[in-house]
Protein backbone atom coordinates (compact mmCIF):
# COMPACT_ATOMS: atom_id res chain seq x y z
CA UNK A 1 0.00 0.00 0.00
CA UNK A 2 2.82 2.39 1.07
CA UNK A 3 4.32 1.56 -2.46
CA UNK A 4 1.44 2.16 -4.27
CA UNK A 5 1.00 5.64 -2.62
CA UNK A 6 4.63 6.53 -3.79
CA UNK A 7 4.12 5.15 -7.39
CA UNK A 8 0.76 7.62 -7.46
CA UNK A 9 2.99 10.77 -5.85
CA UNK A 10 5.85 10.41 -8.30
CA UNK A 11 3.29 9.90 -11.26
CA UNK A 12 0.83 12.74 -10.42
CA UNK A 13 4.44 15.13 -9.94
CA UNK A 14 5.32 14.48 -13.08
CA UNK A 15 2.04 14.66 -14.90
CA UNK A 16 2.14 18.47 -13.28
CA UNK A 17 5.09 19.72 -13.94
CA UNK A 18 4.47 18.43 -17.66
CA UNK A 19 0.90 19.88 -17.56
CA UNK A 20 1.19 23.55 -15.94
CA UNK A 21 -2.46 23.65 -15.84
CA UNK A 22 -2.45 20.87 -13.07
CA UNK A 23 -0.26 22.65 -10.99
CA UNK A 24 -1.32 24.03 -7.51
CA UNK A 25 -2.49 27.56 -7.54
CA UNK A 26 -3.28 30.05 -5.35
CA UNK A 27 -7.26 31.10 -6.00
CA UNK A 28 -7.47 33.61 -3.49
CA UNK A 29 -5.44 35.49 -1.37
CA UNK A 30 -7.55 37.85 1.55
CA UNK A 31 -6.40 39.50 4.28
CA UNK A 32 -7.58 41.72 7.23
CA UNK A 33 -5.82 44.34 8.69
CA UNK A 34 -7.08 45.83 11.86
CA UNK A 35 -5.03 48.29 13.07
CA UNK A 36 -5.89 49.77 16.68
CA UNK A 37 -5.00 52.72 18.44
CA UNK A 38 -2.41 51.12 21.02
CA UNK A 39 -0.30 50.68 17.75
CA UNK A 40 -0.81 46.43 17.59
CA UNK A 41 -2.01 45.08 14.53
CA UNK A 42 -4.27 42.23 13.92
CA UNK A 43 -4.06 40.20 10.76
CA UNK A 44 -6.43 37.28 9.76
CA UNK A 45 -5.37 36.10 6.53
CA UNK A 46 -7.72 33.42 4.57
CA UNK A 47 -5.95 31.53 1.85
CA UNK A 48 -7.84 29.31 -0.75
CA UNK A 49 -4.96 27.01 -2.32
CA UNK A 50 -6.40 24.70 -5.14
CA UNK A 51 -3.92 21.56 -4.79
CA UNK A 52 -5.53 20.65 -7.98
CA UNK A 53 -3.86 16.91 -8.91
CA UNK A 54 -0.72 17.25 -6.62
CA UNK A 55 -0.67 15.56 -3.48
CA UNK A 56 1.05 17.88 -0.30
CA UNK A 57 1.05 17.62 3.38
CA UNK A 58 -0.14 21.21 3.66
CA UNK A 59 1.41 24.68 3.34
CA UNK A 60 4.03 26.52 4.36
CA UNK A 61 4.12 30.36 5.52
CA UNK A 62 7.15 32.46 5.83
CA UNK A 63 6.84 35.40 8.19
CA UNK A 64 9.94 38.18 8.27
CA UNK A 65 9.84 39.17 11.79
CA UNK A 66 12.99 40.59 11.92
CA UNK A 67 15.47 43.36 10.14
CA UNK A 68 18.20 45.59 10.08
CA UNK A 69 18.08 48.94 10.61
CA UNK A 70 21.40 51.24 11.78
CA UNK A 71 21.43 52.55 14.86
CA UNK A 72 23.74 56.36 15.53
CA UNK A 73 26.25 56.00 18.31
CA UNK A 74 27.72 59.23 18.01
CA UNK A 75 28.79 60.21 14.68
CA UNK A 76 28.71 56.40 13.36
CA UNK A 77 25.80 54.28 12.24
CA UNK A 78 25.83 50.78 13.66
CA UNK A 79 23.66 48.17 12.11
CA UNK A 80 21.31 47.13 14.61
CA UNK A 81 18.67 44.12 14.65
CA UNK A 82 14.86 44.78 14.55
CA UNK A 83 12.05 42.49 15.28
CA UNK A 84 8.53 42.58 15.24
CA UNK A 85 6.20 40.79 17.98
CA UNK A 86 4.30 38.50 16.59
CA UNK A 87 1.85 35.87 18.30
CA UNK A 88 -0.20 33.47 16.96
CA UNK A 89 -3.53 33.22 17.84
CA UNK A 90 -4.91 30.41 15.61
CA UNK A 91 -5.10 28.37 12.25
CA UNK A 92 -7.97 26.76 10.95
CA UNK A 93 -9.99 26.24 7.68
CA UNK A 94 -12.59 27.48 6.44
CA UNK A 95 -15.39 26.14 8.80
CA UNK A 96 -13.23 26.79 11.96
CA UNK A 97 -11.80 23.44 12.49
CA UNK A 98 -8.28 23.90 13.64
CA UNK A 99 -5.21 22.38 11.73
CA UNK A 100 -2.24 20.59 13.14
CA UNK A 101 0.92 23.38 12.53
CA UNK A 102 4.35 23.74 13.60
CA UNK A 103 5.94 27.07 14.07
CA UNK A 104 9.77 27.52 14.38
CA UNK A 105 12.17 30.29 13.42
CA UNK A 106 14.61 30.30 10.57
CA UNK A 107 16.83 32.57 10.27
CA UNK A 108 14.96 36.30 9.91
CA UNK A 109 12.02 34.25 9.27
CA UNK A 110 9.24 33.00 11.60
CA UNK A 111 8.19 29.24 9.84
CA UNK A 112 4.53 28.23 9.97
CA UNK A 113 3.84 24.42 9.32
CA UNK A 114 0.16 23.82 8.59
CA UNK A 115 -0.88 20.31 7.79
CA UNK A 116 -0.30 16.91 8.43
CA UNK A 117 2.90 15.36 7.98
CA UNK A 118 1.24 12.13 7.87
CA UNK A 119 -1.70 13.25 5.39
CA UNK A 120 -1.72 14.07 2.02
CA UNK A 121 -4.58 16.57 0.78
CA UNK A 122 -5.66 17.94 -2.62
CA UNK A 123 -8.01 19.90 -4.59
CA UNK A 124 -9.16 23.02 -2.92
CA UNK A 125 -8.03 23.96 0.63
CA UNK A 126 -8.53 27.15 2.69
CA UNK A 127 -6.10 28.22 5.53
CA UNK A 128 -7.18 30.63 7.82
CA UNK A 129 -4.45 31.86 10.05
CA UNK A 130 -4.83 35.19 12.55
CA UNK A 131 -2.24 36.53 14.53
CA UNK A 132 -1.33 39.91 16.23
CA UNK A 133 2.01 42.06 15.96
CA UNK A 134 3.79 44.50 17.43
CA UNK A 135 6.21 46.87 16.31
CA UNK A 136 5.17 47.14 13.03
CA UNK A 137 4.37 51.04 12.82
CA UNK A 138 7.16 53.04 12.01
CA UNK A 139 7.34 56.19 13.93
CA UNK A 140 8.51 59.64 11.87
CA UNK A 141 8.31 63.44 13.04
CA UNK A 142 5.75 64.27 10.49
CA UNK A 143 3.39 61.02 10.52
CA UNK A 144 3.08 57.13 11.56
CA UNK A 145 3.67 54.71 9.19
CA UNK A 146 2.17 50.87 8.31
CA UNK A 147 4.63 49.22 5.76
CA UNK A 148 3.23 45.75 5.38
CA UNK A 149 4.12 43.23 2.88
CA UNK A 150 0.48 41.36 2.50
CA UNK A 151 1.28 37.99 0.74
CA UNK A 152 5.30 37.54 1.25
CA UNK A 153 7.15 36.67 -1.45
CA UNK A 154 8.27 33.19 -0.99
CA UNK A 155 5.30 31.50 -2.37
CA UNK A 156 5.85 28.84 -4.63
CA UNK A 157 2.33 29.24 -6.24
CA UNK A 158 0.91 32.06 -8.33
CA UNK A 159 -1.51 33.93 -6.84
CA UNK A 160 -4.66 34.73 -9.16
CA UNK A 161 -6.51 37.00 -6.99
CA UNK A 162 -5.37 38.75 -3.52
CA UNK A 163 -7.25 41.44 -1.76
CA UNK A 164 -6.22 43.16 1.88
CA UNK A 165 -8.66 45.23 3.76
CA UNK A 166 -6.76 47.92 6.11
CA UNK A 167 -8.94 48.59 9.07
CA UNK A 168 -7.73 51.99 10.52
CA UNK A 169 -8.70 53.34 14.13
CA UNK A 170 -12.25 54.25 14.33
CA UNK A 171 -12.52 58.02 13.49
CA UNK A 172 -9.89 57.46 10.97
CA UNK A 173 -10.94 58.78 7.33
CA UNK A 174 -9.60 56.21 5.44
CA UNK A 175 -10.02 59.53 2.30
CA UNK A 176 -7.81 61.61 4.25
CA UNK A 177 -5.05 59.23 4.96
CA UNK A 178 -1.71 58.78 2.41
CA UNK A 179 -1.67 55.26 1.11
CA UNK A 180 0.93 53.38 -1.39
CA UNK A 181 0.99 50.06 -3.07
CA UNK A 182 4.04 48.37 -4.50
CA UNK A 183 3.04 44.75 -6.56
CA UNK A 184 6.09 42.12 -8.08
CA UNK A 185 9.06 40.45 -7.06
CA UNK A 186 11.16 41.86 -3.88
CA UNK A 187 11.98 45.67 -3.97
CA UNK A 188 9.63 46.28 -6.43
CA UNK A 189 8.73 50.63 -6.96
CA UNK A 190 5.70 50.15 -9.07
CA UNK A 191 2.46 48.59 -8.80
CA UNK A 192 -0.86 46.84 -10.42
CA UNK A 193 -3.22 47.19 -7.56
CA UNK A 194 -6.38 48.81 -6.81
CA UNK A 195 -7.03 51.04 -4.14
CA UNK A 196 -10.53 52.54 -2.87
CA UNK A 197 -11.18 54.06 0.48
CA UNK A 198 -14.38 54.02 2.45
CA UNK A 199 -15.04 55.23 6.05
CA UNK A 200 -12.16 54.00 7.76
CA UNK A 201 -11.57 51.55 5.42
CA UNK A 202 -8.66 50.93 2.83
CA UNK A 203 -9.73 48.05 0.36
CA UNK A 204 -6.95 47.18 -2.08
CA UNK A 205 -7.32 44.17 -4.70
CA UNK A 206 -4.50 42.89 -7.71
CA UNK A 207 -4.76 40.26 -9.58
CA UNK A 208 -2.47 37.56 -11.48
CA UNK A 209 0.45 37.56 -9.24
CA UNK A 210 3.54 35.18 -10.15
CA UNK A 211 5.47 32.97 -8.34
CA UNK A 212 7.88 35.55 -6.35
CA UNK A 213 5.61 38.53 -6.92
CA UNK A 214 3.61 40.03 -3.69
CA UNK A 215 1.73 42.91 -2.35
CA UNK A 216 2.70 45.23 0.08
CA UNK A 217 0.68 48.31 1.55
CA UNK A 218 2.06 51.66 3.13
CA UNK A 219 -0.43 53.97 4.93
CA UNK A 220 0.56 57.11 6.56
CA UNK A 221 -1.57 58.26 9.71
CA UNK A 222 -1.10 61.99 11.03
CA UNK A 223 0.20 62.21 14.63
CA UNK A 224 -1.58 61.62 17.28
CA UNK A 225 -3.85 58.69 15.78
CA UNK A 226 -1.85 55.62 17.02
CA UNK A 227 -0.32 55.33 20.79
CA UNK A 228 3.17 54.55 20.73
CA UNK A 229 4.95 52.28 23.34
CA UNK A 230 6.73 54.19 26.01
CA UNK A 231 10.48 54.48 25.83
CA UNK A 232 11.34 51.92 28.89
CA UNK A 233 9.33 49.24 26.56
CA UNK A 234 11.31 50.40 23.12
CA UNK A 235 14.75 49.90 25.47
CA UNK A 236 13.33 46.53 26.08
CA UNK A 237 12.81 45.18 22.91
CA UNK A 238 15.51 47.37 21.36
CA UNK A 239 18.38 45.18 24.23
CA UNK A 240 16.33 41.93 23.64
CA UNK A 241 17.00 42.40 19.72
CA UNK A 242 20.63 43.08 20.29
CA UNK A 243 21.48 40.92 22.88
CA UNK A 244 24.07 38.52 21.30
CA UNK A 245 25.43 42.03 19.31
CA UNK A 246 25.40 43.99 22.92
CA UNK A 247 27.89 40.86 24.25
CA UNK A 248 29.99 40.58 21.54
CA UNK A 249 30.92 44.24 21.41
CA UNK A 250 31.47 43.95 25.39
CA UNK A 251 34.17 41.44 24.76
CA UNK A 252 36.95 43.14 23.61
CA UNK A 253 36.05 45.76 26.67
CA UNK A 254 36.10 42.92 29.02
CA UNK A 255 39.14 41.66 27.76
CA UNK A 256 40.57 45.45 28.30
CA UNK A 257 39.89 45.75 31.55
CA UNK A 258 40.94 42.47 32.46
CA UNK A 259 44.65 42.39 30.94
CA UNK A 260 44.53 46.20 32.14
CA UNK A 261 44.28 44.73 35.59
CA UNK A 262 46.55 42.39 34.64
CA UNK A 263 49.26 44.53 33.44
CA UNK A 264 48.98 47.47 36.63
CA UNK A 265 49.85 44.38 38.91
CA UNK A 266 51.97 42.08 36.98
CA UNK A 267 53.03 43.63 34.06
CA UNK A 268 54.81 47.16 34.91
CA UNK A 269 58.95 47.65 36.09
CA UNK A 270 59.52 48.69 39.04
CA UNK A 271 59.64 51.72 39.92
CA UNK A 272 63.15 52.63 40.81
CA UNK A 273 62.16 56.01 42.35
CA UNK A 274 64.71 58.00 40.59
CA UNK A 275 64.70 60.24 37.67
CA UNK A 276 66.83 59.31 34.63
CA UNK A 277 70.36 60.80 35.21
CA UNK A 278 74.16 61.06 33.57
CA UNK A 279 75.66 57.42 34.59
CA UNK A 280 79.72 57.48 32.83
CA UNK A 281 79.47 53.68 32.00
CA UNK A 282 77.05 51.45 30.88
CA UNK A 283 75.65 48.25 33.51
CA UNK A 284 78.23 46.19 35.18
CA UNK A 285 78.91 42.56 33.81
CA UNK A 286 76.64 43.15 30.53
CA UNK A 287 77.18 42.53 27.16
CA UNK A 288 75.77 45.13 24.62
CA UNK A 289 73.43 42.18 23.22
CA UNK A 290 71.91 42.01 27.25
CA UNK A 291 71.96 45.96 27.33
CA UNK A 292 69.77 46.27 24.26
CA UNK A 293 67.30 43.72 25.66
CA UNK A 294 67.03 44.72 28.68
CA UNK A 295 66.16 48.27 27.50
CA UNK A 296 63.11 47.20 25.11
CA UNK A 297 62.72 43.49 26.71
CA UNK A 298 63.16 42.27 22.55
CA UNK A 299 66.15 40.76 21.37
CA UNK A 300 66.65 41.93 18.21
CA UNK A 301 68.72 41.83 15.06
CA UNK A 302 70.47 44.78 15.84
CA UNK A 303 71.30 43.69 19.21
CA UNK A 304 72.45 40.53 17.61
CA UNK A 305 74.95 42.14 15.33
CA UNK A 306 75.98 44.28 18.16
CA UNK A 307 77.48 41.16 19.69
CA UNK A 308 80.30 40.76 16.52
CA UNK A 309 81.28 44.41 17.12
CA UNK A 310 82.05 43.61 20.97
CA UNK A 311 83.25 40.15 19.65
CA UNK A 312 85.97 42.23 17.96
CA UNK A 313 86.33 44.35 20.77
CA UNK A 314 87.50 41.92 22.75
CA UNK A 315 89.83 40.08 20.15
CA UNK A 316 88.31 37.33 18.92
CA UNK A 317 87.05 38.18 15.84
CA UNK A 318 88.68 40.36 13.25
CA UNK A 319 86.47 42.06 10.62
CA UNK A 320 88.16 42.66 6.75
CA UNK A 321 86.56 44.77 4.58
CA UNK A 322 86.56 43.42 0.76
CA UNK A 323 85.63 44.58 -2.70
CA UNK A 324 82.80 42.68 -3.77
CA UNK A 325 82.40 41.80 -7.50
CA UNK A 326 78.67 40.76 -6.89
CA UNK A 327 76.45 43.20 -4.86
CA UNK A 328 75.63 42.34 -1.66
CA UNK A 329 72.44 43.93 -0.76
CA UNK A 330 72.63 46.28 -3.37
CA UNK A 331 76.04 47.17 -1.85
CA UNK A 332 79.29 46.73 -3.67
CA UNK A 333 81.52 45.79 -0.37
CA UNK A 334 81.58 42.11 1.40
CA UNK A 335 83.46 41.43 5.00
CA UNK A 336 85.39 38.65 5.61
CA UNK A 337 85.02 37.45 9.62
CA UNK A 338 88.85 35.82 11.16
CA UNK A 339 88.71 34.20 14.37
CA UNK A 340 91.74 35.01 16.20
CA UNK A 341 90.59 33.17 19.39
CA UNK A 342 89.24 29.36 20.38
CA UNK A 343 85.89 30.37 21.78
CA UNK A 344 84.77 26.91 22.45
CA UNK A 345 85.81 26.68 25.90
CA UNK A 346 86.17 29.78 26.73
CA UNK A 347 84.74 30.69 30.32
CA UNK A 348 84.82 34.36 29.45
CA UNK A 349 82.08 34.09 27.28
CA UNK A 350 78.17 34.55 27.26
CA UNK A 351 76.01 31.87 25.87
CA UNK A 352 75.05 33.85 23.24
CA UNK A 353 78.22 34.61 22.48
CA UNK A 354 79.48 31.16 22.22
CA UNK A 355 76.37 30.20 20.09
CA UNK A 356 76.86 33.33 17.82
CA UNK A 357 80.57 32.52 17.11
CA UNK A 358 80.00 29.12 16.46
CA UNK A 359 77.15 29.94 13.83
CA UNK A 360 79.41 32.56 12.43
CA UNK A 361 82.43 29.98 11.77
CA UNK A 362 81.14 26.89 12.27
CA UNK A 363 84.48 24.65 11.56
CA UNK A 364 86.45 27.30 9.84
CA UNK A 365 89.03 30.18 11.07
CA UNK A 366 87.63 32.62 8.57
CA UNK A 367 83.92 33.01 6.64
CA UNK A 368 82.52 35.95 4.16
CA UNK A 369 79.46 37.64 4.96
CA UNK A 370 77.98 36.47 1.51
CA UNK A 371 78.77 32.90 2.59
CA UNK A 372 76.29 33.34 5.46
CA UNK A 373 73.38 34.36 3.47
CA UNK A 374 70.63 32.04 3.92
CA UNK A 375 72.25 29.48 6.38
CA UNK A 376 72.85 32.12 9.64
CA UNK A 377 69.15 32.49 10.23
CA UNK A 378 68.63 29.24 11.71
CA UNK A 379 70.75 29.99 14.58
CA UNK A 380 68.84 33.34 15.24
CA UNK A 381 66.05 31.64 17.78
CA UNK A 382 69.28 29.67 19.43
CA UNK A 383 70.91 32.67 19.78
CA UNK A 384 68.39 34.68 21.31
CA UNK A 385 67.09 32.44 23.48
CA UNK A 386 70.48 32.27 25.18
CA UNK A 387 70.24 35.98 25.71
CA UNK A 388 66.84 35.88 27.40
CA UNK A 389 68.08 32.68 29.36
CA UNK A 390 71.00 34.95 30.60
CA UNK A 391 69.21 37.65 31.63
CA UNK A 392 66.68 35.65 33.27
CA UNK A 393 69.63 34.03 35.16
CA UNK A 394 70.79 36.94 36.71
CA UNK A 395 68.17 38.20 37.87
CA UNK A 396 66.66 41.04 35.68
CA UNK A 397 63.67 39.69 34.14
CA UNK A 398 61.64 37.25 36.29
CA UNK A 399 60.37 35.38 33.24
CA UNK A 400 61.55 35.46 29.88
CA UNK A 401 60.20 38.30 28.21
CA UNK A 402 59.21 36.39 24.27
CA UNK A 403 57.73 33.29 26.47
CA UNK A 404 55.62 36.21 28.30
CA UNK A 405 54.76 38.04 24.98
CA UNK A 406 53.77 34.46 23.19
CA UNK A 407 51.70 33.33 25.68
CA UNK A 408 49.61 36.30 25.81
CA UNK A 409 49.22 36.27 22.00
CA UNK A 410 48.29 32.56 22.56
CA UNK A 411 45.71 33.42 24.97
CA UNK A 412 44.63 36.18 22.51
CA UNK A 413 44.04 33.45 19.51
CA UNK A 414 41.88 31.48 22.39
CA UNK A 415 40.23 34.15 23.36
CA UNK A 416 38.66 34.81 19.62
CA UNK A 417 38.19 31.64 19.08
CA UNK A 418 36.08 31.23 22.40
CA UNK A 419 34.59 34.51 21.30
CA UNK A 420 33.33 33.34 17.87
CA UNK A 421 32.38 29.95 19.52
CA UNK A 422 30.24 32.20 21.95
CA UNK A 423 28.58 34.13 19.29
CA UNK A 424 27.36 31.27 17.35
CA UNK A 425 26.32 29.75 20.78
CA UNK A 426 23.88 32.81 21.24
CA UNK A 427 23.14 33.11 17.62
CA UNK A 428 22.09 29.57 17.63
CA UNK A 429 24.83 29.28 14.42
CA UNK A 430 22.73 32.08 12.63
CA UNK A 431 26.13 34.24 12.74
CA UNK A 432 27.00 33.63 9.74
CA UNK A 433 24.14 31.81 8.17
CA UNK A 434 24.90 31.65 4.59
CA UNK A 435 27.46 32.87 1.97
CA UNK A 436 25.31 36.75 2.13
CA UNK A 437 26.63 38.45 5.33
CA UNK A 438 25.01 41.55 6.46
CA UNK A 439 26.77 43.88 7.91
CA UNK A 440 25.29 43.34 11.69
CA UNK A 441 26.72 39.72 11.19
CA UNK A 442 30.00 41.13 10.34
CA UNK A 443 30.02 43.18 13.47
CA UNK A 444 29.36 40.37 15.37
CA UNK A 445 32.44 38.80 13.94
CA UNK A 446 34.42 42.07 14.37
CA UNK A 447 34.23 41.12 18.41
CA UNK A 448 36.41 38.19 18.40
CA UNK A 449 39.28 40.14 16.12
CA UNK A 450 38.91 43.02 18.30
CA UNK A 451 39.77 40.54 21.56
CA UNK A 452 42.55 39.29 19.61
CA UNK A 453 44.28 42.60 18.53
CA UNK A 454 43.67 43.27 22.62
CA UNK A 455 45.77 41.07 23.64
CA UNK A 456 48.27 41.28 20.93
CA UNK A 457 48.75 45.23 22.10
CA UNK A 458 49.00 43.92 25.55
CA UNK A 459 51.46 41.21 24.66
CA UNK A 460 54.03 43.83 24.13
CA UNK A 461 53.63 44.98 27.17
CA UNK A 462 53.53 42.37 29.97
CA UNK A 463 57.00 41.56 30.51
CA UNK A 464 58.54 42.97 33.30
CA UNK A 465 62.00 43.72 34.96
CA UNK A 466 62.67 42.56 38.20
CA UNK A 467 63.99 45.36 40.92
CA UNK A 468 67.43 44.58 39.89
CA UNK A 469 66.95 44.80 35.98
CA UNK A 470 64.72 48.06 36.43
CA UNK A 471 68.37 49.17 38.02
CA UNK A 472 70.41 48.40 35.02
CA UNK A 473 67.97 49.69 32.67
CA UNK A 474 68.00 52.87 34.44
CA UNK A 475 71.63 52.83 34.57
CA UNK A 476 71.83 51.94 30.59
CA UNK A 477 69.30 54.88 29.76
CA UNK A 478 71.79 57.04 31.93
CA UNK A 479 74.85 56.09 29.92
CA UNK A 480 72.62 56.94 26.97
CA UNK A 481 72.26 60.04 28.49
CA UNK A 482 75.76 60.27 28.69
CA UNK A 483 76.69 59.56 25.22
CA UNK A 484 74.02 62.59 24.40
CA UNK A 485 74.74 65.20 26.93
CA UNK A 486 78.68 64.60 27.55
CA UNK A 487 81.06 67.58 26.89
CA UNK A 488 84.35 68.09 24.96
CA UNK A 489 86.61 68.43 27.34
CA UNK A 490 85.51 65.40 29.28
CA UNK A 491 85.63 63.15 25.81
CA UNK A 492 89.20 64.94 25.43
CA UNK A 493 90.10 63.69 29.18
CA UNK A 494 88.77 60.06 28.61
CA UNK A 495 89.81 59.49 25.06
CA UNK A 496 93.84 60.73 26.32
CA UNK A 497 93.15 58.26 29.49
CA UNK A 498 92.48 55.72 27.70
CA UNK A 499 92.71 55.77 23.99
CA UNK A 500 89.84 52.41 23.44
CA UNK A 501 87.21 54.06 25.07
CA UNK A 502 85.63 54.99 21.27
CA UNK A 503 85.50 51.53 20.20
CA UNK A 504 85.31 49.76 23.70
CA UNK A 505 81.79 51.59 24.28
CA UNK A 506 80.47 51.81 20.61
CA UNK A 507 78.51 48.56 20.78
CA UNK A 508 76.57 49.94 24.10
CA UNK A 509 76.24 53.31 22.11
CA UNK A 510 74.83 50.92 19.08
CA UNK A 511 72.20 49.21 20.73
CA UNK A 512 70.88 52.25 22.90
CA UNK A 513 70.38 54.22 19.26
CA UNK A 514 73.19 56.54 19.89
CA UNK A 515 75.99 55.53 17.90
CA UNK A 516 76.40 58.52 16.31
CA UNK A 517 75.92 60.35 18.67
CA UNK A 518 78.47 59.08 20.16
CA UNK A 519 80.60 59.13 16.77
CA UNK A 520 80.46 63.25 16.80
CA UNK A 521 81.30 63.45 20.29
CA UNK A 522 84.77 62.30 18.65
CA UNK A 523 84.93 64.03 15.76
CA UNK A 524 88.29 66.22 15.07
CA UNK A 525 89.98 63.83 17.85
CA UNK A 526 93.44 61.87 16.86
CA UNK A 527 91.99 58.71 17.37
CA UNK A 528 93.90 55.37 16.01
CA UNK A 529 92.24 53.19 13.53
CA UNK A 530 90.41 50.18 14.99
CA UNK A 531 93.08 47.36 15.05
CA UNK A 532 90.34 44.94 15.09
CA UNK A 533 88.99 46.56 11.33
CA UNK A 534 90.90 46.30 8.29
CA UNK A 535 89.72 48.62 5.51
CA UNK A 536 91.95 49.99 2.55
CA UNK A 537 90.17 53.38 3.85
CA UNK A 538 91.48 54.16 7.12
CA UNK A 539 94.80 54.85 8.46
CA UNK A 540 96.72 56.25 11.35
CA UNK A 541 96.68 59.89 9.77
CA UNK A 542 93.19 59.43 8.25
CA UNK A 543 91.00 58.21 10.52
CA UNK A 544 87.82 59.70 10.98
CA UNK A 545 85.73 58.44 14.05
CA UNK A 546 82.07 59.87 12.48
CA UNK A 547 82.78 58.63 8.80
CA UNK A 548 84.33 55.31 10.60
CA UNK A 549 80.76 55.02 12.20
CA UNK A 550 78.78 55.73 8.83
CA UNK A 551 80.51 53.15 6.90
CA UNK A 552 79.87 50.40 10.12
CA UNK A 553 76.45 51.50 9.94
CA UNK A 554 76.50 50.21 6.26
CA UNK A 555 77.79 47.26 7.37
CA UNK A 556 75.83 46.41 10.10
CA UNK A 557 72.87 46.44 7.70
CA UNK A 558 74.18 44.57 5.68
CA UNK A 559 75.25 42.08 8.12
CA UNK A 560 71.48 42.41 9.60
CA UNK A 561 69.65 41.34 6.03
CA UNK A 562 72.24 38.52 5.80
CA UNK A 563 72.01 37.05 9.58
CA UNK A 564 67.89 37.27 8.80
CA UNK A 565 67.94 36.23 5.01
Amino acid sequence: MRLRRIALTVLLAAFSLANPAFAAVIQDYHVDLALHRDSILTVTETIAVDFRTELKHGIFRRIPVQYERSAGVGIVKVPTRYAIRLSLRGISDERGVAYPHKVWRDGRYLMIRIGNPDRYVSGLKVYRISYEVARAINYFDQWDELYWNVTGNEWEWPIQNVTCNVYLPPGTNARRVWQRTFTGFYGATTSRAVVQARDDTLAVAARSLSQGEGLTVVVGLPKGLLRPPDALQRFGWFMADNALLIVSLLIPFLAFGILLCLYLKNGRDPDTGQPVVVQYKPPANLTPAEVGTLVDERADIADIVSTILDLAVRGYVRIREIESPVFLFFQSKDYEFIKCKEFREDADLQRHERRFLEALFGVCDRVQLSELRNRFYTSLPAIRDAIYGQLVDKDLFPANPDSVRTTYKVRGIGAAVLSIALVLWLSGGTAISSFSVTSAQLLLLLSPALTGLVFFGFARAMPRKSRKGAAAAWQALGFKEFVQRVERDRIERLASEDPTVFERLLPFALVLGAADEWAQKFRGLALPPPTWYDSPNYSPSTFNATLFVHDLGHGMQSMASTFTS
